[in-house]
């Protein structure tokens, strides 16, 4: 799997020319489905980033063109896909947040 899906220029299977095209639902679907799932961020044309820790927090309609994406507070964005312009696909191991305890200092190190 890619670690970032563009949506306007993104290599053809074996040709190194690139394509034009939208973001697709199977583009998606394929970062959504991974296995193992790995976090991922939607960036929008308006510059909003939208973030997908796990993958309940992602909803699609069943014609695929509409997503909603929740936030851990229950609130949520919907979003047409047509104005995703990019997956970001989180690397291994690559911790989202930092891990703090007790007193509150990073013991992510």
């Amino acid at each position: 799997m890619r670690d970032s899906y563009n949506a306007f220029a993104y290599p053809v299977l074996g040709n190194a020319a690139y394509a034009y095209h939208a973001m697709t639902i199977e583009q998606l679907q394929s970062v959504h489905k991974a296995q193992p799932f790995r976090p991922f961020t939607l960036h929008l044309a308006e510059g909003r980033e939208l973030h997908v820790p796990h993958r309940e927090f992602l909803s699609h309609s069943p014609s695929g063109r509409t997503v909603i994406v929740f936030e851990p507070d229950e609130s949520f964005s919907i979003v047409d896909l047509l104005l995703v312009t990019r997956i970001q696909i989180q690397q291994n191991g690559a911790a989202g947040k930092s891990r703090k305890k007790g007193n509150g200092r990073d013991r992510s190190k």
